[in-house]
């Protein structure tokens, strides 16, 4: 559903997943657009460990990280993408 909104938005070539060797990854990385932004999509906010994001944050300190999430319900889930858009 996140990668749906954000094909609607922003051009598929903007959209990027960003993963190390060791596994750590995001789903979603928009660094060209006017805002820079990344997303990380869980069906469950309990699923959200935010400290296994920190080499993300480190490694690109320009591109804030989101979450987005379904359960519970995130009012915020479908406008999220509608943040920042350039």
């Amino acid at each position: 559903m996140v990668f749906r909104q954000l094909i609607e938005k922003y051009p598929i070539e903007s959209i990027h997943y960003w993963r190390t060797s060791s596994g750590q990854e995001v789903d979603f990385v928009l660094p060209g657009i006017t805002h820079p932004k990344a997303i990380e999509a869980k069906f469950d906010k309990a699923l959200i460990k935010k400290s296994k994001y920190r080499k993300f944050e480190e490694t690109y300190p320009g591109i804030p990280l989101e979450f987005a999430w379904m359960v519970p319900f995130n009012e915020d889930f479908f406008g999220l993408v509608a943040k920042n858009v350039s």
